[in-house]
């Protein structure tokens, strides 16, 4: 595995809050917090 950078972490924030708009996912996420639940 590899870090995600900064720029892979804004284009998944792009997506999810398309997502969001869209109303695929009931409410807006932060990927850096969804990120940072994942770290050890």
């Amino acid at each position: 595995m590899k870090p995600v950078t900064p720029a892979v972490a804004a284009e998944q924030q792009k997506i999810a809050d398309t997502f969001f708009e869209l109303k695929l996912i009931p409410k807006k996420i932060k990927v850096l917090d969804a990120l940072a639940a994942g770290a050890p």
